[in-house]
């Protein structure tokens, strides 16, 4: 009787089958790395005993040790940046700080809790406004001026507003100072928004506009009816 025999694969049909396996596996790997979360570095905001701790993904954080007899009276953090109010004076850090930026309180002056977005933090007293620049962690800061006192205020992702009866104030993640537009004789404020990069003012003359990418108040004239 003849014994059947049986066929190897020749090195085409051998070369085929690794190309499929080969096929399949990186198939496979993209699938995983697809579906695999990125990595988002966020900042968090810790109290132990006398210290301030700065955590975030991209390695040690900044710590601040308190001084004898502070308080601390509120602490925040949002994506990329961290405020923090003590009895004394501001605090403010993002995931590429090294250290606690600090502003001191002034004798007599009270300050509400910080309001953080994503990458801009603020903090409004009865004298100043003060701004976190996410992408340099700096404190801004503009005074108030004689009778004058913030009525309006708000926080996006990237900008941060705050309207008085005089003027608009803004900072931006990447903001180097505090921008300002006056407004007019009056001028009534209507709306006061940020979402994103962009804050607006709506006044019933026009709309002021602060956007993250230029960083200076721009205006939109409103049609008369």
């Amino acid at each position: 009787m003849q014994r059947q025999r049986t066929r190897r694969p020749g090195w085409r049909g051998r070369i085929g089958r690794a190309g499929l396996w080969g096929l399949v596996w990186s198939g496979v790997a993209l699938g995983a790395a697809l579906a695999s979360p990125r990595l988002v570095d966020v900042f968090d905001v810790q109290i132990r005993g006398r210290h301030v701790f700065g955590l975030s993904a991209s390695g040690s954080g900044p710590v601040e040790r308190l001084e004898r007899g502070e308080t601390v009276l509120h602490s925040d953090a949002r994506g990329r940046v961290g405020a923090v109010l003590t009895d004394r004076r501001f605090l403010g850090a993002t995931v590429a700080s090294g250290n606690w930026s600090e502003l001191r309180l002034q004798a007599g002056e009270s300050a509400a809790p910080p309001v953080v977005g994503e990458n801009v933090a603020l903090w409004l007293t009865s004298r100043r406004f003060v701004g976190l620049a996410g992408d340099s962690g700096r404190l801004l800061v503009e005074d108030f001026g004689v009778a004058e006192a913030p009525l309006h205020h708000a926080v996006g992702d990237q900008t941060a507003i705050v309207v008085t009866k005089r003027r608009a104030l803004g900072v931006g993640a990447g903001s180097q100072l505090v921008a300002e537009r006056k407004l007019q004789v009056q001028e009534r404020v209507e709306e006061v928004r940020a979402r994103g990069g962009v804050a607006s003012v709506t006044t019933n003359r026009r709309i002021l506009v602060f956007h993250v990418a230029n960083l200076v108040w721009t205006q939109r004239e409103l049609p008369i009816h």
